[in-house]
């Protein structure tokens, strides 16, 4: 998400500007393929293959005199064999934005006509822009991408400034970039000289939401009862996450009135085409800061070998973790199971906390959907439920485990009465023994699928078994 510029240091200019966006519903032109405080950025890329201009004013506007129209450009180059080749180039414009003394604005929004060759995708990002000793340094923080076609007329389009959420503002100026072609990555390339977009009616609104990082040990909305509503996508407040556009990934994270508690829950799906979802948030440690808990309920691929990992970081300035403090990872299936996850003894009180929720995909493409349902989130001195003793001694072990069929075998137990089997909630469970010399068979199939737990009257200990 980062990006170096230094040789496109020759084509640019760094205008001061407001709050405001610069010329930002582009009535202002030098000619009609040059326009006031923005920059053509691969302006020297054109020039030096002969390709005319990406820009022009247009009268296909949507409030005003004018638009800004930005579209492929053809140019051409002699090769060694001397003979001549055609490129296709994608149209950049950029401008930078001041906001320095002021709030960072909440959301860009504007309105766009765009017409796409198959398999060409359009961007708008905002970034913050670092200057360097040569060049400058950007950090992505919103980016929204268009395909295919308005059918001739302009829609409105927002874009959540925060969509890529860091606590610390890491600069005073903000870098808007508008392309025919996916920019942000490198990787596509213009397809059609025909493709176009055309903008008009840039703004700013409102004021980027105040994300607390709280003063206690608490997870702000962590029953995710709280929500946005962003050009029709549900955005759970306090929460952040890859992918705010459904355009951008395909993995998506929406409200559900599949809860474990209250009204709503989190929800994230993912269909294995684009990059993995990613949902996080933060907290302060107190003294009392020893367990993250919640309740996750899941149906994760196997032939995808799908997993969710939680991981809980201590946060820093310079990236978004630089320890780990506790992790805990989710696979198969399972209706709402409360987890406890036990944090590293090095918390130290004040420590920012980023707790954060990840799809891992091996790679393997599958057609199944696998999602992941998240609510009840909490930072607690006390686990939720049973605490997995992963140390504890193992005086007997458990098989299969996980358990298709619901049957478990004990290898090493020989009394019944030195154990008791509970479900995920702590009730104890009704289940069907039978025993041996050599072990003990636990019958758990007329019990709904979950977690259960076996508490040892031996050790004192509980292990889980996953049915």
């Amino acid at each position: 998400m980062r990006k170096i510029y230094i040789l496109l240091l020759a084509f640019y200019s760094f205008p001061a500007s407001s709050q405001v966006i610069p010329n930002n519903n582009f009535e202002n032109w030098i000619s009609d393929t040059q326009l006031n405080d923005w920059t053509v950025g691969n302006a020297g890329i054109l020039s030096f293959y002969n390709a005319p201009s990406t820009i022009s004013k247009s009268i296909n506007k949507f409030s005003g005199s004018y638009a800004l129209k930005i579209q492929n450009s053809k140019g051409s180059y002699i090769n060694k064999f001397g003979t001549k080749v055609d490129t296709i180039f994608g149209g950049l414009v950029t401008t930078d934005v001041s906001i320095k003394g002021k709030s960072a604005p909440g959301y860009l929004k504007g309105h766009i006509n765009y017409s796409l060759a198959a398999g060409e995708t359009a961007e708008i990002s905002i970034s913050y822009k670092y200057a360097l000793t040569r060049g400058f340094r950007t950090r992505l923080e919103a980016i929204k991408q268009f395909t295919g076609s308005s059918g001739g007329v302009y829609v409105p389009f927002t874009l959540p400034i925060n969509q890529y959420y860091h606590p610390d503002r890491f600069s005073d100026t903000l870098f808007i970039t508008i392309s025919t072609f996916k920019f942000e990555n490198s990787v596509q390339r213009a397809v059609s000289e025909q493709s176009n977009i055309v903008i008009d009616s840039l703004g700013f609104v409102g004021i980027m939401p105040a994300i607390e990082v709280p003063a206690i040990g608490t997870v702000l909305n962590g029953g995710f009862e709280s929500w946005s509503n962003i050009e029709g996508n549900n955005i759970p407040d306090n929460w952040h996450f890859y992918g705010t556009s459904a355009v951008l990934r395909n993995t998506r994270i929406e409200q559900t009135t599949d809860f474990h508690s209250g009204k709503l829950a989190a929800k994230m799906s993912i269909d294995h085409v684009n990059d993995p979802g990613v949902l996080y948030t933060f907290s302060r440690a107190t003294t009392e800061s020893k367990y993250l808990n919640g309740y996750a309920k899941f149906n994760l691929s196997a032939s995808a070998k799908d997993t969710v990992s939680v991981t809980v970081f201590k946060f820093s300035k310079r990236q978004f973790g630089d320890k780990i403090f506790a992790s805990k990872d989710f696979a198969g299936q399972s209706s709402y199971q409360p987890f406890s996850i036990k944090l590293d003894n090095t918390v130290m009180p004040n420590d920012t906390l980023m707790i954060f929720y990840y799809f891992l995909n091996r790679g393997v493409v599958s057609p199944e959907v696998s999602t992941f349902q998240l609510d009840d989130v909490s930072i607690s001195s006390n686990p939720l439920g049973f605490e997995e003793e992963t140390n504890a001694p193992q005086y007997f072990t458990v098989t299969p485990n996980p358990s298709q069929s619901g049957i478990f075998v004990l290898n090493g137990y020989r009394e019944i009465k030195d154990f008791k089997v509970y479900n995920s909630e702590g009730t104890e469970t009704i289940a069907q023994f039978q025993h041996s010399p050599d072990n003990i068979v636990i019958d758990l199939s007329n019990n709904p699928r979950g977690m259960y737990f076996i508490h040892s009257e031996l050790n004192g200990q509980y292990y889980k078994l996953v049915y």
